[in-house]
């Protein structure tokens, strides 16, 4: 298996970021590399973690 994706998620709602990191932390091809819940968070965590994709 090649690199695995980085994926930082970012919403308000607390509990989809939870499904939604319970979930993808199950896929082989994806890295859960950090979850933030506002716009602010949100910036500071992809200028420090560098993730691949934002969802």
């Amino acid at each position: 298996m090649g690199e695995r994706i980085k994926v930082l998620i970012v919403d308000d709602n607390r509990d989809f970021c939870d499904l939604l990191h319970e979930f993808l932390s199950k896929r082989p091809e994806f890295q859960v590399v950090g979850v933030g819940h506002n716009g602010v968070e949100a910036l500071e965590l992809i200028h420090s973690l560098k993730p691949d994709v934002c969802a």
